[in-house]
């Protein structure tokens, strides 16, 4: 189960459920309360992940990120457009690397129609429960540019949420 475990997150694509469940442990072991983490970003080839607590407990100083949908979307955009050296894309100049994800026994198929899927996991309190949103990244079919992809993935999505 180990051995299996390892190959599914070292393959070209990560398994969305166990980046999941790692980010789920992640938060378990940092507690609301005596830690600042309210979000955890994650990126890979094939998609773009933020995650945070469902609802933030109180009295903390940790924020709640706003537009979370629409910052991993702007991270995917970013890494596109930085890869491919354009800012006019079209479906010739980019792959989809991940159509459909399993998470939490859940399918989700994801294309242009319906780029983004969103799930909650966590605890039985709603303080331990994390939301997710998953963006899946364009790979671009004639890369220009890879070096500084991870960064402006991450700057862009950030800076969508400041």
């Amino acid at each position: 189960d180990t051995r299996m475990t390892q190959m599914k997150l070292s393959a070209t694509i990560p398994d969305p459920q166990l980046i999941s469940e790692a980010i789920e442990h992640i938060y378990k072991v940092v507690k609301p309360a005596s830690r600042t983490l309210s979000r955890i970003h994650f990126h890979c080839f094939g998609y773009h992940i933020i995650a945070q607590r469902s609802i933030i407990p109180t009295p903390t100083n940790l924020r709640k990120w706003d537009s979370t949908k629409e910052a991993a979307a702007s991270g995917s955009v970013m890494a596109s457009e930085r890869a491919c050296n354009s800012t006019q894309l079209g479906l010739g100049d980019v792959e989809q690397q991940l159509t459909s994800i399993v998470v939490n026994g859940k399918h989700t198929k994801l294309s242009p129609e319906n780029p983004i899927a969103v799930w909650t996991t966590g605890g039985e309190k709603p303080t331990e429960q994390i939301d997710f949103v998953l963006v899946p990244v364009l790979a671009c079919a004639v890369p220009v540019q890879t070096v500084g992809l991870g960064d402006a993935i991450s700057a862009a999505a950030l800076a969508y949420q400041i």
